[in-house]
């Protein structure tokens, strides 16, 4: 899919800005929305508990992101918590980026990708995991944002390491 020339009017405003708890709402029913392509399960009431509690951990480490119209639409998230395994094995930060996704109607307009970039700005370690089933560009994403890419049975591995980044000078695509 290309990105069209120009983004329908309400992309023109969109602003990146760090989830609140007054967001989970939104964000849920954005992850419900792009849950299939990821994909996960919200078929259950434990799911449903499960995945809402993630919600908010993640918002809770105030490095999660939400893009916004200015009508407060919300058209994309990206949910990052701290690795606390990674935290407490090197005893030095390490986010890990749980969900993300950007509605339909915004996608293909560079949103995600600027999410993603302030989230590298945090330079801290950021991991991440993506099913082999993930239907998204997100594999695509990571890697032209200087991403490691381990690949095993069922999924992806994903790390970006600030210390490896160091001296280069690419541009992701977004």
């Amino acid at each position: 899919m290309t990105r069209s020339a120009e983004p329908p009017e309400s992309m023109k405003d969109v602003e990146i800005k760090t989830a609140k708890l007054i967001h989970i709402n939104a964000i849920f029913q954005a992850l419900q929305e792009v849950a299939n392509e990821i994909p996960t399960r919200i078929d259950s009431e434990q799911r449903l508990a499960s995945i809402t509690e993630t919600i908010r951990n993640c918002v809770a480490s105030n490095h999660s992101l939400i893009a916004c119209t200015s009508t407060g639409e919300i058209a994309g998230f990206i949910l990052i918590t701290f690795d606390e395994v990674e935290k407490f094995l090197r005893n030095k930060p390490v986010l890990e980026l749980r969900y993300g996704g950007i509605i339909n109607k915004f996608r293909n307009h560079g949103i995600f990708a600027r999410m993603l970039q302030r989230v590298i700005a945090y330079n801290y370690k950021i991991t991440a995991e993506v099913s082999k089933l993930n239907q998204t560009k997100i594999r695509n994403i990571l890697s032209g944002h200087g991403f490691i890419t381990h690949e095993e049975k069922i999924k992806y591995k994903f790390i970006w390491n600030p210390q490896q980044q160091e001296g280069k000078t690419t541009t992701p695509s977004p």
